[in-house]
């Protein structure tokens, strides 16, 4: 038994297994392949739409949909059956673990959007002292050069 997960990137396959004389391809746009011994309609599955897991056995094959219902063709057998509870078993953890790493995410995004925040902060407090500075040496300047111009004029006033 073989079951190899693909990138999106790589092709529209998301997942492929073989079981037996079976292979059963499962793509991104939630369509299921099948092809290989069809003694029991295992490879009945053309009209299958939005699948989100495959599981294959060598006398059934079993879809998963999103919202956790199954489509199941072939033999039905204690197998089949466990392989369904254990596919739900399986989707479920996924899914918890996709939740905790969307709460990971979103709790990292808002911790990086704090501290960009508070930097942003930090940055227009610096340019107001900066300008403020600025300004204190710009009127020290002005109340200098009017110093001497006083002094200035009363030097001229002495001359005169």
């Amino acid at each position: 038994k073989k079951n190899v997960n693909l990138q999106q990137k790589e092709g529209y396959v998301k997942q492929a297994i073989s079981e037996g004389e079976n292979l059963v391809i499962l793509r991104f746009d939630g369509t299921v392949l099948a092809s290989g011994n069809n003694d029991f309609g295992q490879c009945n599955v053309s009209n299958w739409t939005n699948i989100i897991k495959i599981k294959v056995g060598e006398n059934f094959t079993i879809g998963l949909q999103d919202d956790n219902k199954e489509f199941v063709v072939g033999k039905r057998t204690a197998t089949m059956k466990a392989a369904i509870e254990k596919m739900k078993e399986e989707e479920i953890e996924n899914m918890k673990k996709e939740n905790i790493a969307e709460i990971k995410r979103d709790e990292k995004n808002e911790k990086d959007r704090l501290e960009r925040e508070k930097l942003e902060k930090e940055m227009i407090m610096a340019e107001e002292q900066k300008r403020e500075e600025i300004l204190k040496e710009e009127t020290k300047k002005k109340e200098e050069n009017k110093k001497l111009e006083i002094k200035e004029l009363k030097v001229k006033e002495i001359e005169l």
